[in-house]
């Protein structure tokens, strides 16, 4: 099989998969605590087909992941192998091929048990026939199946953090707007997800830009004429309103110095807040840029709130190259295995 370029790819990956609770030994009474307790598969392999594409479940069929992966999943969890076959011209076209029905699939197992999995240790082997096991055919391997929703970013040389820390002389509370917005920095801190960062950020910047007192106020337009009415014709109190997208943005460029085009793109990101954007736009593709732009410029509002100056460190910078870890992987040539030909 080889027209016009066209192979067979076999996509295949591990889902850390919680497993449920049975009672082996039941407690001598109804009341009490059973004996034995084991954890037991949800998965039963099984296939499918939608269009051209198959699709496998079924428990890893072997102990051939390394141990430092499963290492703290304990008796709980079970790596479980999700597989796609398809045709394209190479890995990479058979990786886009396969995105939609990827993250269809991924996200229906996680509804159903509650949990967000991460479809993780991919592999991409050419398993186009006449294919026989051993033979030496090409394959490409990612850290995880990286789609929109959960992608990361390691920004590059643009944090320098103090070799000591040191505790301060004393805390101040400040206010609630400021304390609000070093939680939602800290919380950006703790996730390794771009669209969480960028949200989280954002929540902070608002709360800045709130305080800043900077303003872009339009008086009442007439919906049917158009006609701007300044002043109510009652009490003759202004009938001007903020406009909150335009306010932002002239905070952006006025007190930061955010190029224009830049602080409009950050404000249409922002609309993924609100579901106006969704996760696989293009929006998306922006974020690495856009998340560190949102970083250094919470991080120069909280120290100028917390008295520090802007020249210290910790010193949160932006403009830096960044890198995915989901894409950080192997190609080359390996050997076909029975697994690659038998499932799904």
């Amino acid at each position: 099989m080889d027209t016009n370029g066209v192979r067979r790819w076999r996509i295949s990956g591990v889902l850390p998969f919680p497993k449920r609770e049975a009672v082996e030994i039941p407690g001598e009474t109804p009341d009490s605590l059973p004996k034995k307790i084991a954890f037991l598969s949800r998965v039963a392999p099984q296939r499918r087909a939608y269009g051209d594409i198959a699709v496998g479940l079924r428990p890893f069929p072997d102990n051939s992941l390394p141990p430092e992966m499963t290492a703290g999943w304990g008796p709980m969890r079970e790596p479980v192998e999700l597989s796609f076959v398809t045709e394209a011209v190479d890995a990479e076209a058979s990786r886009a091929k396969v995105r939609d029905l990827v993250e269809l699939v991924v996200e229906g197992l996680s509804f159903q048990l509650q949990e967000a999995l991460q479809y993780v240790a991919i592999n991409i082997k050419d398993v186009t026939p006449p294919v026989a096991v051993g033979e030496e055919r090409s394959f490409v391997t990612a850290g995880a199946f990286a789609l929109d929703k959960f992608l990361r970013d390691a920004p590059m040389g643009t944090v320098a953090t103090a070799e000591a820390v040191e505790l301060a002389e004393e805390y101040v509370m400040p206010t609630k707007e400021i304390r609000q917005a070093l939680g939602w920095y800290i919380k950006a801190l703790s996730t390794q997800f771009q669209a969480d960062q960028y949200i989280f950020l954002w929540i902070a910047l608002d709360l800045f830009a709130g305080m800043s007192g900077i303003a872009v106020e339009v008086p009442y337009t007439g919906p049917n004429c158009g006609h701007e009415i300044p002043e109510c014709p009652v009490c003759e109190k202004p009938t001007t309103k903020k406009l909150q997208g335009e306010s932002v943005k002239r905070y952006l460029t006025e007190r930061w110095g955010i190029a224009g085009d830049v602080a409009a793109r950050m404000w249409k990101g922002r609309q993924i807040m609100h579901g106006a954007v969704p996760f696989d736009s293009e929006v998306m593709k922006t974020l690495p840029e856009l998340v560190q732009v949102l970083r250094a410029l919470v991080a120069s509002e909280l120290k100028l709130a917390f008295g520090v100056t802007l020249d210290s460190l910790p010193q949160v910078n932006y403009g830096g190259a960044s890198i995915n870890p989901d894409w950080t992987g192997l190609g080359g040539t390996t050997r076909i295995t029975t697994a690659d030909l038998d499932w799904p």
